[in-house]
């Protein structure tokens, strides 16, 4: 995928209340998350890339959870530069996926990777179980799975390299990255 230039004067980017999936809208993917929700940053795409990596996202990873397990809760979505600013920790906007394919001041995607990312929970199941399931039925770009009752990191990119890691406390209690096998989520959570 590549990024074009800024849309040109009168190029009509897609309203945020537009479905982008069976069940969602722009603004359920672009207005989300505490930092969001306290401070409603202008965070709206730029691009049109990153509304098709967000219908994408949809179509591929979010409906298919939804009609699977319910409606999951997202808990971070797309991220641009006026939402990370106030972000402190935590966040690694040049890797994640959450800027979707938004460029950097340098002209640049923020992320190489393109694609988007979201957090997501489903209430009343397991986030291991959900990881578990994603493995299983998506084509994702990446999944980072935070522990049990924490939010699960997913993307959907051009890569589709199906990496999981999981984040683990290190001695310092600091998260550490470790790549795991494909299977590796199934044996620890379906047992």
């Amino acid at each position: 995928m590549t990024v074009s230039p800024p849309c040109p004067a009168g190029e009509i980017l897609p309203d945020l209340d537009a479905p982008c999936g069976r069940r969602w809208r722009y603004r359920d993917i672009v207005e989300v998350g505490v930092t969001w929700e306290h401070l409603k940053p202008d965070n709206v795409p730029t691009r049109p890339e990153t509304y098709e990596a967000i219908r994408t996202l949809c179509a591929e990873l979010l409906d298919p959870v939804a009609e699977a397990f319910g409606m999951p809760t997202l808990t971070y979505g797309f991220a641009s530069p006026a939402l990370t600013r106030h972000i402190r920790s935590r966040i690694y906007p040049s890797l994640d996926q959450h800027a979707g394919c938004e460029p950097g001041r340098n002209g640049r995607p923020i992320c190489p990777r393109l694609g988007q990312a979201v957090d997501l929970i489903v209430p009343g199941l397991c986030s291991g179980k959900l990881a578990v399931w994603i493995e299983e039925n998506v084509q994702f770009d990446r999944l980072y799975f935070y522990g049990v009752g924490r939010p699960v990191h997913v993307s959907i990119g051009p890569e589709r390299s199906a990496s999981v890691v999981t984040m683990v406390a290190g001695p310092s209690g600091r998260l550490v990255p470790q790549r795991r096998k494909r299977g590796w989520l199934g044996v620890n959570f379906l047992g």
